[in-house]
Formats: structure tokens, C-alpha cells, sequence
């Protein structure tokens, strides 16, 4: 996979996030979920024009049932949730970025270790880059 998670403009919204993709994007905004979906049509999607953009769909997304971001954060200071991105998380995206870098200086394949655990089971088919495309 492919990606870039960045925002190549700002719109006056400090909160956007954009996902760049090889066939589309997915823009976060507020509680919005848009693709930009030039090729085809995104099943369940609302077909708009996002910020002048065409062929964008905007996706229904279930917002949790009284929990905005304050609560989530005050739930995470009390220790009755994990955050949403822990340091635990974010320490294996080093890992992996670490590991990343020592294969590009040494042209060796690293080996990475790494105590994170998903909190979701992750099909195999997912981490399989090599038998079929993306």
C-alpha cells in the first residue's frame, strides 16, 4: 500500500486530514467522510461536489452515542479507556519507521520485533504486497 496522509492545503479547518491515494482520496473533515472517486462510483455514498472538487462521495458515518472528543480524553486521564492512538501504537509505527531506515543504509532486510497487539484481528491477505495488486 501506497498512501500519504497529509493535507496539501488548508481550507481554514485546522481539523482536515487528507489520505492520498492511487485511485482516489479520502478527506476527514469535521464529521464528514469524502472520497474522491474519479474511476467509479463508492457504494452508499452521497455523490457531491467536496470544495469544488467532482466525483466525491460523501460517506454516513455513526458518531458513538455521547462521546465526543472531550469525553474520550477525560475517559483516557481516568484510565477507563485506551486513547484512540496510544503511545504504545505510536512507539510501533517508530519501530517500523526505524527499521525502515537501517534497511535503506544497510540494503539489508530487517527483522522487526515489536510488543504491539492490534486491537482488531487483521486478515493475512492484508500484509500480502507481493501476489497481487493493491
Amino acid at each position: 500500500m501506497r498512501n500519504m496522509w497529509a493535507s496539501s492545503a488548508i481550507f481554514g479547518d485546522l481539523y482536515d486530514a487528507l489520505i492520498y491515494g492511487r485511485r482516489g482520496t479520502l478527506w476527514l473533515s469535521g464529521n464528514d467522510l469524502v472520497i474522491h472517486s474519479p474511476e467509479k462510483a463508492i457504494p452508499n455514498g452521497e455523490p457531491v461536489t467536496w470544495r469544488g472538487t467532482p466525483s466525491c462521495y460523501r460517506i454516513p458515518v455513526k458518531q458513538p452515542e455521547n462521546e465526543g472528543l472531550v469525553e474520550h480524553f477525560v475517559d483516557c486521564i481516568l484510565g477507563l479507556r485506551e486513547p484512540t492512538c496510544s503511545a504504545r501504537q505510536r512507539l510501533h509505527v517508530h519501530e517500523i519507521l526505524f527499521k525502515g531506515f537501517e534497511a535503506q543504509r544497510t540494503g539489508q532486510t530487517q527483522t522487526l520485533t515489536t510488543t504491539f497487539t492490534p486491537w482488531h484481528p487483521i486478515n493475512p491477505a492484508f500484509l500480502d504486497t507481493q501476489s497481487h495488486f493493491i
